[in-house]
């Protein structure tokens, strides 16, 4: 009976340090997944800056991702129907808006959720301006005509895709639209003047005695 009580002693606690091994085990492997689990969705682990967010264009950006989700792919979509599988890529705006940049980045190879793919979305991230408008116009028809009946034809031409204009014709009168028609009631060499603006500034083209109106 001695001998079987040792022998039984002894099973039990080759059991136990079995069972405690086996715990411990397990509480790694199941550590990552009771973590992700108490993550909140914005907590994804993805992340991502910008070398500039503002700017003229064309406006070229460096990205840098900062993801810690371990990832091992990336899929960038700069907001403008460019993308890049790079880790860090370099984008060139060629049109003025406001972007919003999505990061998606994970690694599906592997079980762990911190590196299944979660994307980060930054809206209205990127701020791209347009230059400023180099002013200019023209006539359609001749700057030459008479008070009271010749209704001059006025041409914006002016670079950088103005969004507003504001026109002066010598004779206190204005205008605000971009082709503007105008008729002097008296004779006389009248100056004509124009500033083109948008969100990137504004400049102005002036040309003296440019209209010629006779009696």
């Amino acid at each position: 009976m001695k001998i079987q009580s040792g022998r039984m002693k002894r099973e039990w606690g080759l059991a136990g340090i079995w069972a405690v091994t086996a715990g411990i085990l397990l509480l790694f492997v199941m550590a990552p997944f009771a973590q992700a689990a108490s993550v909140s969705p914005e907590d994804h682990g993805v992340d991502f800056t910008a070398s500039k967010v503002k700017g003229v264009v064309p406006l070229t950006v460096g990205f840098t991702d900062l993801s810690t989700n371990r990832p091992k792919g990336w899929l960038w979509e700069f907001g403008d129907g460019s993308k890049s599988n790079l880790r860090n890529p370099v984008h060139t705006y060629y049109t003025a808006g406001v972007y919003t940049v999505n990061l998606t980045a994970g690694s599906c190879c592997s079980p762990c959720p911190f590196c299944a793919p979660a994307t980060e979305s930054k809206v209205a991230y990127i701020t791209v301006i347009p230059r400023a408008p180099i002013a200019d116009f023209t006539l359609k028809n001749s700057n030459k005509g008479y008070a009271g009946s010749t209704l001059f034809q006025f041409k914006d031409l002016s670079l950088n895709d103005p969004t507003s204009w504001s026109w002066t014709f010598g004779d206190g009168t204005t205008s605000i639209r971009p082709n503007p028609t105008h008729m002097y009631t008296k004779p006389g060499a009248y100056r004509v003047a124009l500033i083109a603006s948008n969100a990137g500034g504004s400049s102005s083209a002036v040309k003296d005695r440019y209209i010629l109106v006779y009696k």
